[in-house]
């Protein structure tokens, strides 16, 4: 998953028809920074809801799917968070970014959500220019404490519960003065485990 905006653009051309997705790239890097050896994966298809191009608040989403087996790369929690549980919460944001020699860097940062629609997060997370369709996940931690068990034991668990997206931020500096996420909702949450 990532923010439709990354993968494709709401200007429609001359037959007033929206654009055709760019030609994507899908790669994981191999270090960081990116020293432009990453693993290139094979898009087969992409989704994007219709309500993205109407400009609908929360539809900023686009689903891709990849020839090859992700399993490697581990398993990362998609699931709902709702207003009781991320009020108090601190949320993370991760995604790439050119630094100041133009290299892509992972930036990482945390803080809170200031105010919560049904569909958008409005937070306080200093995000970078670059880093949209990134996850934003919170952290807990649960398990029984002293159990040897891996399904037991205490673990900090990560679950994404929205996708960055970038409102205003200085090109000079690439700080983000506003932020929000793409809130997981019900629907999004069914339709990327059900889709076929």
């Amino acid at each position: 998953m990532t923010a439709a905006h990354c993968v494709t653009t709401t200007d429609a051309n001359e037959d007033g028809m929206y654009m055709e997705a760019w030609n994507i790239n899908v790669c994981i890097p191999t270090a960081n920074p990116s020293n432009g050896k990453d693993i290139s994966l094979t898009p087969e298809f992409m989704t994007v809801p219709n309500d993205y191009f109407d400009s609908v608040e929360g539809n900023d989403y686009a689903i891709i799917k990849v020839k090859e087996d992700l399993s490697a790369y581990g398993e990362v929690f998609l699931g709902l968070g709702t207003d009781e549980s991320i009020k108090n919460t601190t949320l993370y944001s991760l995604g790439y970014a050119k630094d100041a020699n133009n290299r892509m860097v992972l930036k990482t940062a945390s803080g809170k959500v200031n105010s919560a629609t049904e569909r958008m997060y409005n937070c306080s997370i200093d995000i970078y220019g670059g880093t949209s369709g990134g996850p934003v996940y919170s952290q807990c931690t649960f398990g029984v404490p002293g159990s040897t068990d891996p399904v037991k034991k205490v673990q900090t668990y990560k679950t994404v519960v929205g996708i960055s997206v970038v409102v205003f931020y200085d090109p000079n500096t690439q700080y983000i003065y506003s932020s929000s996420a793409t809130r997981i909702t019900p629907e999004i949450l069914q339709f990327a485990y059900d889709n076929k």
